[in-house]
């Protein structure tokens, strides 16, 4: 990462017992859900390594059947950034079969934003009486290009 503040040119002194924060411009959607390790070098050879850390903007929590609606089911999403979202497209996929946009079938309607450190619950319309038994996953794409999936075996009634 090169964009860093304060700028790394000609290097950072830093004191015995000191600490120092860096501001690093890094456009990590291409790695949510996946675990990094920060590195940071010193000019002297030596280096440090974080913990991995889990990169996540949204996070699907659950997705809910009740057999006494078999045309409905319900997905809550989880903000636990502190950034907002405006969630776009909400689509599902049976297992062996293609993406099927629901955008237009849940309640609350989208777009919708997600506020930082807040989850929504949408009740979303579609028959799944013929899918019973199959794997379903559900992905959520926003506005600012960030995707979320979650993946829930459909109840046998």
């Amino acid at each position: 990462i090169t964009d860093v503040v304060p700028p790394l040119q000609g290097g950072i002194p830093l004191s015995p017992g000191a600490n120092q924060t860096f501001t690093c411009s890094w456009n990590w959607t291409g790695y949510s859900g996946k675990n990094v390790t920060i590195v940071v070098k010193t000019q002297e050879g030596y280096s440090a390594n974080s913990s991995p850390v889990l990169l996540k903007a949204l996070t699907i929590t659950d997705v809910l059947f009740n057999t006494l609606d078999m045309d409905h089911f319900v997905v809550t999403v989880q903000n636990p950034t502190w950034l907002n979202f405006t969630i776009t497209t909400m689509n599902l996929t049976v297992e062996g079969g293609s993406p099927l946009n629901i955008t237009d079938y849940v309640v609350p309607s989208l777009p919708r934003m997600l506020t930082p450190d807040t989850n929504l619950t949408y009740m979303c319309e579609w028959s799944w009486t013929a899918d019973q038994g199959k794997n379903v996953t559900i992905t959520i794409v926003t506005l600012e290009g960030y995707t979320t999936s979650y993946t829930r075996k459909i109840p046998s009634v």
